[in-house]
């Protein structure tokens, strides 16, 4: 496979007028469709799902919508489905949940339609059975029980972050949540079903784990990728003492779990909960994690670098490092193998000027080339979560939220939408 470069790029563009960003001297790509998928003004519209229908080729999209500019939930969300019947080219809304869709990501999961993540998809085994790693979720509890789980889990308070819903009564102050713990599940009657096995070795601190965590290996072993804490300051996402760990099942019942890397010893390098997980044609597993330098936000430069775990032997033993990718304070969301072979991972880029960036990668991911700009035109660094698929045609449809700076009212944010973006690249020997 010839390698891709930039020198790809520009042979591909040959009779065209090439546009670099300004700031980077990276070239923009040309022939980008994009299409506003859902706006409304005053409106927060967050995390959109992707997948396809395998017999009509239709796609569907689902997100939040929310009346407040907040990443978590608020108690008011309204989950918006959409249907796209032409390739990601027009939406419309609907009602019913279809059958026959799949989401673009391995694995047999829902999460597409109901956006939840905590179970993690099922994946099937040599015997038949389904079986999934899921994190543990702890539902709001009124504040009169908080003397058994202070000092030994992050505690959210209601009015903190989070205000419950309507159903909830008295002031949000008088209800708290937090996330900890994790499992295993085995089903032997189609996912009808469940057994479940708990992971003591999850029960931390603060416990948590993403959508593109997870993974199967060619022998059947499916991995998820946690991260756990022992500890860290009030009202804030104990990230000092965070490592990343891997949980191994081939059944559904027993398990191993092995550490991956994290946390920083002199506590400059903060490891999050957001990994992308993938296994290569040859086994080779590794793991892309959302890291953060301490000192610096995420609109300015940082060492905030991806780092980059690799297994060779099932995922038992890691060797990590940093990657040459510093995408500012954003996850490695967005990842498809294309139909040539490499990998293409679309991702949120916050740093200035904000967008939605390219890398490529010609040996499945353990190593990626310069990024391509996408897009440049961010109103600030709250953007991306990017899903991504390529449709038999050949097009790569990326689905994120996003905002412009005409979305800014006195510097903020009025509201964040859905986009649908298409587009075409190069051939690997181009």
């Amino acid at each position: 496979m010839v390698p891709f470069s930039l020198f790809s790029f520009n042979k591909y563009l040959e009779g065209q007028e090439i546009i670099t960003d300004e700031v980077s001297g990276r070239i923009i790509l040309q022939d980008v469709e994009h299409t506003v998928v859902f706006k409304k003004e005053g409106m927060f519209t967050y995390g959109p799902t992707l997948a396809i229908d395998t017999i009509t080729g239709f796609i569907y999209t689902s997100f939040n919508l929310r009346g407040r500019h907040t990443h978590y939930p608020t108690g008011e969300d309204r989950r918006i489905h959409m249907k796209s019947r032409d390739g990601g080219l027009t939406w419309e809304e609907i009602t019913e949940k279809p059958s026959n869709v799949r989401d673009h990501r391995p694995g047999l999961t829902d999460e597409w339609w109901d956006g939840i993540v905590s179970h993690g998809p099922a994946f099937e085994t040599d015997d038949g059975a389904l079986i999934r790693n899921g994190r543990s979720e702890r539902g709001w509890m009124h504040i009169d029980s908080l003397y058994r789980y202070e000092n030994r889990y992050w505690i959210t308070v209601g009015s903190e972050r989070i205000k419950p819903g309507s159903e909830y009564e008295g002031e949000p102050s008088d209800w708290f949540i937090f996330s900890s713990g994790g499992y295993l599940e085995r089903s032997e009657d189609a996912g009808n079903t469940w057994i479940r096995t708990t992971v003591p070795e999850l029960d931390s601190y603060w416990t948590s784990a993403t959508r593109w965590a997870h993974t199967q290996l060619p022998d059947g072993t499916v991995l998820r990728a946690f991260t756990i804490s022992s500890g860290g300051k009030d009202n804030e996402p104990p990230y000092e003492t965070t490592r990343v760990v891997a949980v191994l099942t081939k059944d559904g019942l027993s398990y191993e779990t092995h550490h991956v890397m994290g946390p920083d010893p002199d506590g400059h390098l903060h490891f999050t909960e957001e990994t992308q997980v993938h296994t290569t044609s040859e086994g080779v597993v590794w793991m892309l994690t959302r890291v953060h330098d301490k000192g610096a936000l995420w609109t300015e430069k940082g060492d905030n670098y991806l780092w980059q775990a690799v297994s060779v032997d099932g995922g038992r033993t890691w060797t990590a490092g940093p990657t040459s990718i510093n995408i500012g304070q954003s996850p490695a969301s967005g990842l498809v193998q294309l139909d040539d072979g490499r990998l293409l991972m679309v991702v949120g880029y916050r740093r200035p000027p904000q967008g939605i960036h390219l890398y490529f990668s010609d040996d499945e991911g353990l190593t990626w080339g310069n990024n391509v700009v996408l897009r440049n035109d961010g109103g600030g660094g709250d953007v991306g979560y990017p899903r991504v698929m390529q449709l038999e045609d050949g097009t790569v449809i990326a689905k994120y939220y996003y905002h412009t700076k005409d979305d800014l009212i006195d510097g903020k944010t009025n509201n964040t939408h859905i986009i649908s973006t298409r587009f075409r690249v190069p051939q690997s020997n181009e």
